[in-house]
């Protein structure tokens, strides 16, 4: 606006100022953010939940303050160590080899998130014998006198099952 002062100068002259008067404003943004793990704002990256400012001088040069309301929601990284026989179901994917096996899903607060597994695949173990007796044969501490086919169920060392097959004949 223009401003007009009347006064008596000090020589007792009527005189007059003018002021023309432009006022700028300083600017004051808020920003509300919700980010996965972090959020870079104003050149600084944030990791953690927060209210943050930053000052500068806008393009009028006045001084000014924007202020951030930041929400991190973490993204999941779970483990899981499995030891199994044959073979393993694990999120929808059966697994028959040991080894390392990452599952990607979006978890619950819409963050990308990778879980891993660390798997060891023990075998079931399978064997077969064929064996000619006379009379009477010991396996697996059973005597058999008829010639036959033979199943022997155990738990193997490794944990697993184990079957062994006698195919069996008496003369």
């Amino acid at each position: 606006g223009v401003y007009t002062f009347d006064y008596l100068n000090a020589s007792g002259c009527a005189s007059t100022d003018t002021l023309y008067l432009t006022i700028n404003n300083s600017t004051h943004n808020t920003d509300t953010q919700i980010a996965c793990d972090s959020l870079t704002w104003n050149g600084t990256t944030y990791t953690i939940s927060g209210v943050y400012t930053f000052d500068y001088l806008n393009g009028l040069g006045c001084a000014s303050t924007d202020t951030l309301y930041l929400t991190i929601n973490n993204s999941t990284h779970n483990t899981d160590t499995q030891v199994a026989c044959d073979s393993l179901t694990w999120n929808g994917t059966t697994y028959t080899i040991s080894g390392v096996y990452t599952y990607d899903y979006t978890n619950g607060l819409g963050c990308a998130s990778t879980d891993t597994l660390y798997l060891t695949i023990n075998n079931s173990l399978q064997t077969s014998v064929t064996q000619t007796a006379c009379d009477s044969f010991n396996w697996n501490g059973n005597d058999y006198t008829s010639s036959g086919i033979y199943v022997f169920d155990y738990v193997a060392p490794n944990g697993c099952s184990g079957t062994d097959t006698l195919i069996l004949t008496i003369n």
